[in-house]
C-alpha cells in the first residue's frame, strides 16, 4: 500500500516573492540574492521652526533737560544819586564833574512771570547797560546780578570801556548751573570819568539803565510755565539669537508696547520701529495720547510684516525703538518738573514665526521625528544562523534647504533576544544650490567605515531611527522658508554570501489524512514498510534529513512518535569558477519502518515534518542564487498481510 507523505519545495525565490526583506539582482544567467531593508525616513519640515524666542525689554528714560518759556526782557534804572550819593550836592548846577568811583546799592529787576524758580542747564542772559546821564561811565563798569530770595550772586559782567552819554554796551552772562528765582537784584560798580573837563548840567534824575534779556532756557528742574516741546529717545533691543536676519517675513507674532511717564504733563507719545515694515515698505509707527502720569498698553499684531535688523558695534543684531514725547504745554499755568522724571517703555515680543527669512543661521537644531519599523524577516531566513560577510547602508537625503547642515543619526536594531545593535551617522549635508530647489546627498556606510556587517548579522526584527539635523553655518548667508524640508530613504543591502555554521532547521509541518478503511487495513494487517522518495538539492550546502511523525502537530519536533533517518543529502553541484550552484544533486531515500512504527498511520490525521541537520560550511563562504531550492517528494510504502479466509475482506 502506498501513502503519499510530503511533496514540497523550499526555494529562495519563494522567500523573495513573499517578503520585502530579500530581493534579487539579475546578472545574466545568475540572479544574486540580497538581503534588503528599505525604509522612508519621515519628512521633517521647517514649518514652525523658523522663530525667535520671546523677550521683554524695559527702557527708563529720564526727562533730562527741558525747555521753559523764555523769561523775556526786564529793565531797571540807576539815578546819579544811586550811582554815587556824593553827586547830590551838585544837583541843578552847571559845572565840570570830576571823575569818581561807582558803588551802588542792589535794585530789584521786575519779577519774571514765567517761572517761580529754575535750575538752568544751559542758557544765557543778554545784559545791556545804557547811559542816559550827562556823565561818561567807565572805565570799567561792572553789572552784578543776585538772586533776591537766596542772596546768592548769579554773576558779573565787566564792561572794560567808557560809555559816553547816550551810548550803551552789551555783553552776555552764562547761566549754566545757576538757580534763579523770579526776582533778581542788580548792582552797579566801577568808575566814571565825570564830564571829561566839560561843563554839564547836573540832574540827579538822569539814569543809567540795566536791561536783561533771557531767552529760551534748558533747565534740569523748574516750577515754571512749560511750552509745547518734543523729547526724542532711541533705544536698542538686542536679539541674542542664532538667526542673523537680513530680512524676513513674519507669519505670526505680536508686540506689546507699554509706555508711561511720571511727570504731570499730558501729551502724545509717538513710537516707531524702523526694523519692522509693512508690505508697502512703511515702517511700523504709531502714537498714543497719555494723560498726566498715566500708563498705556498697546497690542500690535505683526502678521505679514517684514523684519530687517541692524547690527550694533559688537556684532549683535538689534531692533531699534524710537520714541517721541510731545507735551501739550501748560499755557499760563505753572508746574514743577525735574530732569529725573521718567518716560518709560516696555517692549514685549512674543515668539515670532517667519514664513521665510534671509540671513545667516549659525545653528538651528531640528529633531528628526523618531521612526520605529518592524522588519518582516522571513521564517526561513531567521532560522538560519547566518554569518553575512558584507553589507551596505545607503542614506539618500533630499533637502530643499538653502543652508548646509550636519546630520547626527542613530539607527538601532532590536533583535529577538532584546539586544540593541547601534549604527551612528555623523555626516555633512550639502545646501540646496538655489532657493526652492532640491539637493540630494548620498551617504554610504559599509564594512570599511562602520559596523554595518555586525548590524545586519544580528537580523534585527525592529529598527529605530532618531537624531537631529543642525542647520546653518557661520558666515553662510542663505534663504529658508517654512515650506522647506528634508526627507530621505534608508536602504540596507547585503549580498547573501555567508558562512554557514552547524545547525538544525525545522521545516513547515505537513498534514496527512487517511481514509478510515485504509487505516483499518493498516491496523489489522500492517506488517512493515519503508519511507521512500527523492530529494533534489540546489542549495550550496549538504544536509542530513530526518522525517518526524506525530499525531499532534505542536509536538512533531519536540516529542515525535516516529523518527526516520538521518539521510545525507549532497549539496548542489557548485561551479568552481563562480561559487554558485550550477545544477541540483539528486538523492534517493529509502528508510525502513517496523510493524510498530507503521501503526501511527492508524489515525485520521497525521503530521509530518522534515528536520534538516546542516553540517555547516567549515568556515568557507557560501554564495546563494535566487534559483536555489530544496525539493522533496516522499511517501510511505506499507506491506499488508492478506488473509483469504477473512470474511471482513469480502473473500
Amino acid at each position: 500500500m502506498k501513502v503519499p507523505l510530503i511533496t514540497d519545495s523550499y526555494p529562495i525565490s519563494e522567500l523573495i516573492e513573499n517578503n520585502d526583506f530579500i530581493s534579487a539582482d539579475s546578472n545574466g544567467a545568475d540572479e544574486n540574492v540580497y538581503i534588503n531593508i528599505e525604509k522612508e525616513i519621515n519628512r521633517f519640515e521647517m514649518y514652525g521652526r523658523l522663530k525667535t524666542d520671546p523677550l521683554i525689554e524695559t527702557f527708563n528714560s529720564e526727562l533730562g533737560s527741558f525747555d521753559v518759556e523764555a523769561p523775556g526782557r526786564q529793565s531797571t534804572g540807576f539815578t546819579l544819586s544811586d550811582i554815587n550819593s556824593e553827586l547830590d550836592q551838585f544837583d541843578g548846577q552847571t559845572m565840570v564833574v570830576p571823575e569818581f568811583e561807582i558803588e551802588s546799592e542792589m535794585i530789584p529787576l521786575p519779577e519774571f512771570g514765567n517761572f517761580e524758580w529754575v535750575i538752568i542747564d544751559s542758557g544765557r542772559a543778554t545784559v545791556t547797560l545804557t547811559n542816559q546821564t550827562a556823565l561818561t561811565l567807565g572805565k570799567p563798569m561792572i553789572v552784578t546780578l543776585f538772586d533776591m530770595q537766596s542772596g546768592n550772586e548769579i554773576g558779573s559782567i565787566i564792561y572794560d570801556q567808557e560809555i559816553a552819554p547816550g551810548d550803551s554796551a552789551t555783553s552776555f552772562l552764562d547761566l549754566a548751573g545757576k538757580t534763579l528765582t523770579r526776582i533778581l537784584n542788580v548792582k552797579l560798580s566801577g568808575a566814571s570819568a565825570g564830564s571829561n573837563d566839560e561843563m554839564v548840567d547836573v540832574d540827579l534824575n538822569q539814569k543809567a539803565y540795566v536791561g536783561t534779556d533771557i531767552g529760551l532756557l534748558k533747565v534740569s528742574a523748574a516750577a515754571a510755565k512749560i511750552p509745547r516741546q518734543r523729547v526724542k529717545r532711541e533705544n536698542e533691543i538686542v536679539l541674542n539669537d542664532s538667526i542673523q536676519v537680513d530680512s524676513a517675513q513674519i507669519r505670526d507674532g505680536y508686540m506689546e508696547i507699554n509706555v508711561g511717564m511720571t511727570f504731570p504733563l499730558p501729551g502724545t507719545i509717538i513710537f516707531e520701529i524702523p526694523g519692522i515694515s509693512d508690505t508697502q515698505n512703511r515702517i511700523l509707527r504709531d502714537s498714543v495720547r497719555v494723560s498726566a502720569a498715566q500708563d498705556i498698553r498697546m497690542h500690535i499684531d505683526l502678521d505679514g510684516y517684514m523684519l530687517n535688523l541692524d547690527l550694533n558695534d559688537t556684532g549683535n543684531q538689534i531692533l531699534k525703538l524710537r520714541t517721541w514725547y510731545i507735551n501739550d504745554g501748560t499755557g499760563d499755568a505753572m508746574v514743577a518738573l525735574n530732569s529725573s522724571d521718567e518716560i518709560w517703555s516696555q517692549i514685549e515680543l512674543s515668539e515670532i514665526h517667519f514664513n521665510y527669512l534671509k540671513g545667516e543661521i549659525s545653528i538651528i537644531k531640528v529633531s528628526i521625528d523618531p521612526l520605529s519599523e518592524d522588519l518582516d524577516i522571513p521564517s526561513g531566513l531567521d532560522s538560519l544562523s547566518l554569518t553575512l560577510l558584507d553589507a551596505e547602508l545607503r542614506l539618500d537625503i533630499n533637502s530643499r534647504i538653502n543652508f548646509p547642515a550636519q546630520l547626527d543619526m542613530a539607527i538601532e536594531g532590536a533583535t529577538a533576544s532584546g539586544s540593541i545593535i547601534p549604527l551612528y551617522l555623523n555626516e555633512n549635508l550639502d545646501a540646496a544650490e538655489n532657493y526652492g530647489e532640491l539637493q540630494t546627498t548620498q551617504i554610504v556606510l559599509n564594512s570599511d567605515n562602520s559596523n554595518i556587517v555586525q548590524f545586519i548579522n544580528a537580523l534585527p526584527g525592529e529598527i529605530y531611527v532618531s537624531g537631529t539635523v543642525h542647520i546653518g553655518r557661520d558666515n553662510w548667508v542663505g534663504k529658508i522658508s517654512e515650506d522647506d524640508y528634508v526627507e530621505g530613504t534608508l536602504t540596507i543591502t547585503s549580498p547573501l554570501s555567508f558562512i554557514l555554521p552547524t545547525q538544525e532547521i525545522e521545516t513547515k509541518i505537513d498534514t496527512i489524512e487517511l481514509e478510515q478503511d485504509v487505516r483499518e487495513r493498516i491496523a489489522r494487517h500492517g506488517k512493515s514498510g519503508f519511507i521512500y522518495g527523492t530529494v533534489s538539492n540546489h542549495f550550496p550546502f549538504e544536509t542530513q534529513l530526518q522525517i518526524a511523525l506525530r499525531t499532534v502537530d505542536s509536538l512533531v519536533y519536540s516529542q515525535p512518535e516516529v523518527v526516520l533517518g538521518p539521510v545525507t543529502i549532497q549539496s548542489g553541484n557548485i561551479d568552481p569558477n563562480t561559487g554558485y550552484v550550477s545544477s541540483a544533486s539528486l538523492s534517493e531515500i529509502q528508510l525502513e519502518m517496523s510493524e510498530q512504527q507503521i501503526q501511527i498511520f492508524d489515525n485520521p490525521k497525521l503530521y509530518a515534518g522534515i528536520l534538516l541537520d546542516l553540517p555547516g560550511s567549515d568556515g568557507n563562504t557560501i554564495k546563494a542564487n535566487r534559483s536555489d531550492y530544496l525539493s522533496l517528494s516522499i511517501g510511505a510504502r506499507l506491506l499488508i498481510k492478506i488473509d483469504l479466509t477473512d470474511d471482513e475482506d469480502g473473500l
